[in-house]
């Protein structure tokens, strides 16, 4: 199983570094964590796109072994990260690292740009922070690559089999911006190919009769000697019985085709302000043969075989999720009408340690629940990490950063801002044992979901 450098960069360094940068430069820790989950896929797409060839991969070897890129920056972060004389020189290091991560300096000023106005920093800070980053995940990589006693070709098999991490991690836009999108496109399009059900074959077309061939048969049959039916042959007498069993045949196809197959589950959903007008048909397969379904259009259809719900939502985007699953309740939720609010606890939403950074093993179930919240817009989604009555107040800070970092990534994923609330942490209302833990870092991340009436 191939690293990711993400999260090793997350697990090493990605919590110092946010704390002090943002001490340095007067911004929130909040803010720094923002930053961070745009400033790494950025610098890690700028390094794929360089270096997942051999050659590239080759130059990159020879620029850090000019500029002694070893990993030993990381046991000196203190020192680096303490705002003096060292501080100043790291930033002037990490500018001369992104001119050569980057081939335009346009690059650099779009993530800057999109770094003030997401991360809610001012110009100075944005660009600062990034390039107090890329020393710091250069000499990650330095260190791996030592570890590894990696070549040219073993650092790019190792960059390219980042595409898979960049593709979940990178903010939406992100890589578009740095006009890197075609980095992701091999991955992205093996996934569409492997969720997309194949075109029915086209009809074959049927050459309308000539008038001359009608005449021609109409002679034929001029000529041919009219043959009286006999009573007593064996087709006028099974004939009927014939049109009987095919009449019945085809009725319990018709009904089978409409109340799903043995063993399938076919729930359809409707929106009933769109109640007039029909989706295309819809393709559920089930051992290699496929059923067409008209459903209305605005409305979804889940079916069920076994243990594995198939979702189709109203913007037609499909989901394949266990029974009872996460993904399956808030779908269920959001289509029986209730008003709410529903809790819905994130057990696989992780972070990295004493840190707000989202683990990139999460980005994959956060793509799902955006998919079914953009499918139902009146949602309106509150953000909660809880905190225990054991919590102290660097705790109670960090779930607060924790609760805004998913709400970032929410974001990021296409839902509105105006549909994402946090809620502060608050240890009044806290329980001694929430969800089990006991301090900030052992409770799970909430969703609290309601539809206004």
């Amino acid at each position: 199983m191939s690293v990711n450098l993400l999260s090793l960069f997350n697990d090493t360094i990605s919590s110092e570094l946010s704390a002090k940068a943002g001490k340095f430069l007067g911004e929130s820790t909040a803010n720094t964590d923002t930053a961070l989950i745009t400033i790494l896929p950025a610098i890690l797409g700028g390094l794929v796109h360089k270096g997942s060839s051999p050659e590239g991969a080759s130059g990159l070897l020879e620029f850090m072994d000019k500029e002694s890129i070893d990993g030993s920056l990381l046991e000196k972060s203190v020192e680096f990260l303490d705002g003096g004389k060292n501080t100043h020189k790291l930033l002037d290091t990490g500018e001369s690292y992104l001119d050569e991560i980057f081939e335009k300096k346009t690059q650099i000023k779009s993530i800057v740009s999109l770094l003030t106005s997401r991360a809610s920093l001012g110009q100075s800070s944005s660009s600062s922070i990034f390039k107090m980053t890329a020393p710091f995940f250069l000499h990650l990589l330095a260190s791996h690559v030592k570890k590894e006693s990696l070549d040219a070709n073993g650092l790019a098999k190792l960059l390219d089999e980042q595409k898979n991490h960049l593709k979940l991690a990178a903010p939406s836009g992100l890589l578009d911006k740095l006009g890197l999108a075609s980095l992701t496109e091999g991955v992205k399009g093996a996934v569409q190919r492997s969720s997309t059900t194949p075109p029915a074959p086209e009809p074959i077309p049927v050459e309308p009769k000539t008038q001359e061939t009608t005449e021609e048969k109409s002679e034929e049959e001029e000529a041919q000697p009219a043959v009286e039916p006999s009573t007593n042959s064996i087709a006028s007498r099974i004939g009927p019985w014939i049109l009987l069993f095919v009449l019945a045949g085809a009725m319990l196809y018709f009904m089978k085709s409409c109340g799903g197959r043995e063993g399938e589950e076919i729930v359809v959903v409707e929106n009933p302000e769109e109640k007039d007008s029909t989706n295309e048909a819809t393709n559920l397969t089930n051992q290699g043969e496929a059923t067409q379904l008209e459903i209305p259009a605005g409305s979804s259809i889940r079916t069920v075989k076994g243990n594995v719900a198939t979702i189709v939502l109203p913007s037609g985007a499909k989901l394949e999720t266990a029974t009872g699953s996460l993904l399956d309740r808030i779908y269920g939720f959001l289509t029986s009408g209730q008003e709410g609010p529903s809790t819905f606890v994130l057990d696989q939403l992780s972070y990295a340690s004493e840190s707000s950074t989202i683990q990139s093993s999460a980005f994959g179930l956060l793509g799902e629940i955006s998919k079914i919240l953009r499918a139902y817009p009146e949602a309106v989604v509150q953000i909660e990490h809880p905190v225990t009555t054991e919590a102290g107040p660097e705790m109670i800070q960090l779930a607060a950063r924790r609760a805004l970092s998913l709400r970032m990534a929410l974001l990021d994923l296409g839902i509105d801002e105006n549909r994402l609330v946090t809620i502060n942490p608050d240890k009044e209302t806290a329980t001694s044992q929430t969800q089990g833990g006991s301090n900030a870092t052992d409770t799970k991340t909430v969703l609290h979901i309601r539809v206004p009436s």
